[in-house]
């Protein structure tokens, strides 16, 4: 294979011979969402995962693969790489390895060799290795390093044979989405059609619809016209009302998506307007306020979606004037804008004292993943029930009957949700919840499994997954309603009719509104402005999307029990390893040891206390060990916590003083 790689491609073995080359003494490994660690160790890396994906673009016999140059949450000296597959979501793990070992391997052949290696086995081996072909996209984050790492992997797939496309500064989602977009308007590339004729039941898009959506433009066109659609889903008749967002976007590139996402989504409002002929002024408008922009500080500096959630503390920005953000919506994005938490400054108690002139506010408070996956479960819950009941009563002959009648939404969480949530989680009627390894792409793969399903770190990174069979079992289910609606028999009721259509009609929108490939920010954003808006806006801004817009009621839907997250640099975090949940630390053994003694011990929490929990894991995107601790008070969880870290710094190979506190 790699002999045949070298007479294919020999610029490509000359470039791998020359400088560059990998950083003396490093061991490269590719993480949970690729390679991350300081930027100027990386230019190697990324000429070769250039030729990687030209190879796995090949393998999928020519189906357009992606590259994203980002290190996320991460600090803005730090960059990444990370590897977009044909479907558009993370690069399969058995791949993981062979870039592993090409990012690792010697300057020249033995770099040849180690990508030459991640054709063997594949059907299309001898094209992977011998002949030009395959489309690689590529994109950039906001990171001074971004451009000339960007241009190293451009070379490193044109060097082996691809087309390389680059999309310029994009979010890591919108890179996702075009490379699934491209691919799922070329016919044959993931299979057959499901048996319900007349629909294409691959990904659940047509492909007129992938042509138009594939791109940067397609993708705010996409959104904007769901998240309309998803607004003007009101069971009455009167005009959603305005909505406006305080957005804090990290510095990152997430803030200069905004501008052109309020645009289309002010165009498809102005479109749907007219369509209806209402006569009024375009509905569901929504509009962005941005702190925190690029060039107002450094990325993911005191602020961001990592920062908020793991520190518990508003961004910078928000802090110095508190009473300003008083009664509004405020929300984080990360560096790369996929994650999203929301916050909100709780309005101060009636008759509260003015402190220097200013008014005082109420408690700041975060809702994170957890939140949000409460939020799309109640939704989607209710929206399938209403589904549901019509063929329950009288829908039952229709041909997608089956398939709609028993369908059950999955919610996956890791051992990092709170408890709280999942207590909500269980008690949501039929409702399977499911867990899953700490980390997006474990995570993931066990949502893949079922027809539906939604899953949210705790950290804000997830999305809601509809197979394409669903799709197309809901298309069908809004033909049936139609005819049910038109012929006036009623089986099941005019208004049980009218509610089903409404429903189908927001789950449809939804599928198209967020993001089946990978967590995205932007998308889920909209979702939850779109679903607070159809709740109700019940809160003290008595029904105006401009100020709190319903999230003080989606914070009430269960109390967080106390905890903390924090993390501790170590010399060697693959020291630590864990059982397949990461509830329990499988080596060094001492330090399970250390952490059940912790629990038990009632100088820090009561002994058997409810909702007590502490476990460590090694990260999978920087290096360091992440510690978490649950308990029945705050103060008991912060020192819970603190106790946790000193002895993974006593028994993993802390670095640096030995901690002190657990808290920012």
């Amino acid at each position: 294979m790699a002999d045949q790689l070298a007479a294919t491609f020999p610029e490509l073995l000359a470039a791998l011979g020359e400088p560059p080359f990998p950083p003396s003494g490093v061991l490269l490994t590719y993480g949970t969402a690729g390679f991350r660690t300081k930027a100027e160790l990386l230019d190697s890396t990324f000429l070769r995962m250039g030729a990687l994906a030209a190879l796995r673009s090949r393998h999928h016999g020519g189906a357009a693969v992606g590259l994203m140059v980002t290190a996320s949450h991460n600090a803005e000296p730090d960059n990444g790489i990370k590897l977009v597959d044909a479907s558009g979501g993370m690069l399969a793990q058995a791949w993981e390895a062979s870039a592993q070992r090409a990012a690792n391997a010697a300057p020249g052949q033995d770099a040849l060799a180690a990508l030459a290696a991640a054709a063997e086995g594949s059907s299309q081996a001898g094209a992977m290795v011998g002949e030009r072909g395959g489309l690689v996209l590529v994109g950039r984050d906001t990171r001074e390093s971004s451009p000339r790492l960007c241009a190293l992997a451009a070379r490193g797939a044109a060097l082996c044979g691809a087309e390389v496309e680059d999309l310029g500064l994009v979010t890591t989602p919108q890179l996702h989405h075009v490379v699934r977009m491209k691919n799922c308007s070329a016919s044959g590339l993931f299979g057959a059609t499901n048996s319900l004729e007349g629909l294409d039941g691959s990904c659940g898009v047509s492909p007129e619809a992938a042509r138009e959506w594939a791109s940067e433009a397609g993708y705010f066109a996409m959104l904007a016209r769901a998240y309309v659609d998803l607004v003007n889903s009101k069971a009455d008749a009167r005009p959603a009302a305005p909505r406006a967002l305080v957005v804090d976007a990290s510095c990152g590139v997430g803030a200069l998506k905004l501008v052109p996402l309020q645009a289309e989504i002010s165009k498809a409002a102005a479109e749907a307007a007219e369509a209806e002929s209402t006569g009024t002024e375009a509905p569901a408008l929504l509009s962005f306020r941005v702190v925190n922009g690029v060039g107002e500080g450094a990325l993911n500096g005191g602020c961001g979606a990592e920062f908020v959630q793991k520190s518990r503390l508003p961004p910078r920005g928000l802090t110095e004037s508190p009473w300003a953000w008083a009664g509004q919506r405020l929300c984080s994005l990360d560096g790369d804008a996929d994650r999203l938490v929301y916050h909100y400054f709780a309005p101060a108690p009636a008759g509260a004292a003015l402190e220097g002139g200013a008014a005082q506010v109420g408690e700041w408070r975060l809702l994170d993943g957890d939140k949000l996956a409460t939020l799309f479960a109640d939704f989607i819950g209710s929206e399938l029930g209403h589904v549901q009941a019509f063929y329950a009563s009288g829908g039952a002959s229709a041909p997608e009957a089956g398939l709609l009648a028993g369908l059950r939404l999955a919610v996956v969480q890791t051992a990092y949700a709170n408890g709280g949530s999942t207590a909500y989680l269980k008690q949501i009627p039929g409702l399977t919840l499911d867990f899953a390894k700490t980390g997006v792409k474990f995570v993931h793969q066990v949502a893949e499994r079922y027809p539906i399903a939604c899953y949210f770190e705790a950290n804000g990174h997830g999305t809601v997954l509809i197979k394409g069979h669903v799709v197309d079992a809901l298309r069908m289910a809004a033909k049936t309603l139609e005819a049910e609606a038109a012929s006036g028999s009623g089986s099941g009721g005019a208004v049980a009719v009218l509610r089903a259509r409404v429903a189908v009609r927001r789950l449809l929108a939804l599928h198209q509104l967020v993001n089946q490939a990978v967590g995205d920010a932007l998308s889920d954003m909209l979702a939850v402005e779109a679903i607070l808006s159809l709740r109700g806006e019940t809160d003290s801004d008595s029904g105006s999307g401009l100020g709190l817009g319903g999230v003080v009621e989606w914070d009430a839907l269960y109390g967080d029990l106390p905890s903390r997250q924090a993390k501790l640099p170590v010399a060697d975090r693959a020291a630590i390893r864990c059982n397949a949940d990461e509830t329990r630390a499988v080596a060094p053994e001492a330090l399970q040891a250390a952490l059940d003694a912790l629990v038990a011990a009632g100088a820090l929490v009561a002994a058997g206390a409810e909702g007590t929990r502490c476990f460590v894991r090694p990260s999978g995107t920087e290096d360091v060990v992440r510690v978490y601790a649950e308990a029945a008070t705050q103060a008991e969880a912060d020192a819970l916590a603190l106790e946790a870290l000193k002895a993974t710094y006593d028994h993993a190979g802390g670095i640096g003083d030995r901690p002190t506190t657990a808290t920012p």
